[in-house]
Formats: C-alpha cells, structure tokens, sequence
C-alpha cells in the first residue's frame, strides 16, 4: 500500500513538472499582444500553482515536512508574479525563480519517498529483489538529472544572452567576481573567497551557469563556459 501510494505522488508530480514544461515552451515566445497565447499560458500557470499547492500541502502533513510547504509556498509567490508581468512583458527571471523552488520542493518530496520506499527494501533478504529495486530508481533518478539539465542549458543560454536582465545586482555581482578570480588562474573556488553567501551561488548553479563538484569535503564552483 505504502509503495502504491508513493507511486501516485510520484505520478502526481510528474504531471506537474510536465505543465511547468509546457509554461516554459510557451514563455520563450510569448507575445503580449496575443490574446490567445496570453489566455493559454494563464490558464496553465494558474493549473501549475493549484497543483504545487495541493500536493505541497498533502506532502508536507504526510511527510511531517514543513520545507516542502515552504518550498511550495515560494513557488506560488514566484509565479503569482509572474502572471502579473505578463501583459507587459514576461519576466524570464521570476520564471526561472520558480523553477528554482519548485525544484527544491520536488526534492524534499522525492527524499521523503525514498526513505519509505528504501526502508523496507534494505530489510529484504532477497538481493535479487533489492537489486531490481534500486535499478529501477537509478533509472528514475537518472531520467529526472537528464530533464533538469536539459531546462538548465535552456535557462543558461537565455541568461548569457542578457545577464543584466534575467540576474540581479547581488547574482551579476559575485558572477563577476568568478570571472575576475577565474581570469587570475583560478579554476575552482570556494565560496569564503566571495562576498557573497552560498545562496546566490546555489542560485547561479540552478540557472545552470556555474559547474559545482566536491573538493575536500567543501563544495567548489567554477563558471559554465570557463
């Protein structure tokens, strides 16, 4: 039953991830002027955050797991202003923000079904079971890394069009300190040499221009194109 249930959420979020796909689709060349295209991709932003927030707020009672409303939360603000925008002109960065917290709420959820999902498997005497098991997940992980990174590279191209109009003064700002660092000879940089904290760089890395790997323990980030 346990397995059952997580597997309707994990359905549930798919659907999801697939009508913000289709807001993203939309949202490269949305006119204004167009009232039927303006009409479409209200009607999917408005489906996209009833969504976000019934299964934000079903997860995070079942889970016990106050992120994943606050993650949900976010995501709502972010697109609430982003309908907002669009009569005039659509505001990329509020999207991609969105994206961003979505993200993190579809994280925190897939952790939660894993540990339910894993607890019972661990256990399990037959390996061949366990074995099926987590291939199966690899899969599904693998399947979800190549759908982020695919959106990721859409983001970062978009961004590296026109950096001033999709970052803010904060995100520019430690962006160009990477580049001043990275023309000094610095391949990889720790985030204490940055004025800024580990946020904005988490939030460069999402945008998909900066790459992120683990040296010593601490996490180093190095500009995409670099």
């Amino acid at each position: 039953m346990k397995e059952e249930a997580m597997k309707k959420i994990e359905i549930e979020l798919a659907s999801i991830r697939n009508t913000f796909l289709e807001i993203r689709k939309l949202s490269l060349h949305l006119d204004p002027k167009n009232r039927k295209e303006v009409s479409k991709i209200v009607n999917l932003l408005n489906k996209f955050s009833f969504e976000v927030g019934k299964i934000s707020g079903l997860t995070s009672v079942v889970f016990s797991n106050k992120n994943i409303k606050d993650f949900g939360d976010s995501t709502i603000g972010k697109i609430y202003k982003l309908k907002l925008s669009i009569e005039d002109n659509l505001d990329l960065k509020l999207l991609n923000d969105s994206e961003f917290y979505f993200d993190q709420m579809y994280n925190e959820i897939e952790k939660e079904i894993l540990k339910i999902v894993l607890e019972p498997i661990i256990v399990e005497s037959d390996s061949k079971f366990l074995k099926e098991k987590i291939n199966l997940i690899e899969s599904e992980i693998k399947a979800l890394k190549t759908q982020v990174l695919s959106l990721k590279s859409t983001i970062a191209d978009l961004i590296l069009k026109e950096r001033e109009k999709f970052l803010d003064d904060e995100e520019l700002s430690i962006l160009e300190e990477i580049l001043l660092l990275h023309e000094q000879g610095i391949s990889w940089i720790e985030p204490r040499f940055l004025s800024k904290n580990s946020r904005i760089l988490e939030k460069l890395y999402n945008y998909g221009l900066l790459k992120r790997k683990k040296r010593g323990g601490i996490d180093v980030y190095s500009y995409c194109k670099n």
